[in-house]
């Protein structure tokens, strides 16, 4: 089993907002676009907390919106930014 994990995204509902410096979407982008060209294919990819920095309902319709693109099922764990009222917005996806 092929596993790909990423943590700690502090993804903002605005793409522009930085954090420390760094734009997260961008980067969370990026690392997303290498991995589906560089880490060959996945059986899952596991997304751990933080996910958000500001814990808006915008900035989960933005992940999910940055995972359409992901070839296969990822699930998601909230860490202590996250707002578990706006997890289910990003309801694993299942197995093809």
């Amino acid at each position: 089993m092929r596993v790909f994990q990423m943590s700690d995204c502090h993804l903002f509902a605005e793409a522009k907002q930085d954090f420390h410096g760094i734009y997260p979407e961008q980067r969370f982008r990026q690392i997303l676009n290498a991995a589906k060209a560089h880490a060959g294919p996945t059986d899952h990819l596991i997304l751990t907390g933080d996910l958000a920095q500001d814990e808006k309902k915008q900035t989960y319709h933005r992940l999910r919106d940055c995972l359409t693109s992901w070839p296969g099922p990822f699930h998601t764990l909230a860490g202590n930014h996250d707002a578990p009222e706006w997890m289910d917005l990003l309801e694993p996806s299942s197995p093809s």
